[in-house]
């Protein structure tokens, strides 16, 4: 996202439109795709997810976490479980913390760029 100067290059957004273009279609919900992130989704990615067709999320390290560790915003996201309940996404989370929260501490201590951090504010 930095390096190319896009502030929608997140890797779920690129997923998604990589799987798009693979399968010629904006609805992916015929093909059942599951996608599998190493955190929570912040709000910008919760839109792609469910606007995308993708039924199922699996995440790995929670959104109040990201942002203790990194400062990164993940934006304000009211019972976004429930709205993608209600939309046929099924969600399975806090996934491994430990081994995600180990990958964001590594990239904060090679002293990375955080995208839109809270701690700037």
């Amino acid at each position: 996202m930095v390096t190319e100067v896009c502030s929608h290059n997140h890797a779920e957004m690129n997923v998604i439109k990589a799987a798009e273009k693979v399968l010629g279609t904006y609805d992916l919900s015929p093909h059942n795709l599951r996608l599998y992130i190493s955190a929570e989704p912040c709000l910008m990615c919760l839109g792609g997810i469910m606007w995308s067709g993708i039924k199922e999320v699996y995440y790995g390290v929670p959104s109040k976490i990201v942002e203790e560790i990194t400062g990164f915003d993940e934006g304000f996201k009211p019972d976004w479980l429930t709205e993608f309940k209600k939309r046929g996404i099924t969600v399975y989370g806090n996934i491994e913390i430990e081994a995600g929260k180990k990958v964001l501490q590594e990239y904060i201590s090679k002293q990375y760029i955080v995208y839109k951090p809270t701690r700037n504010k």
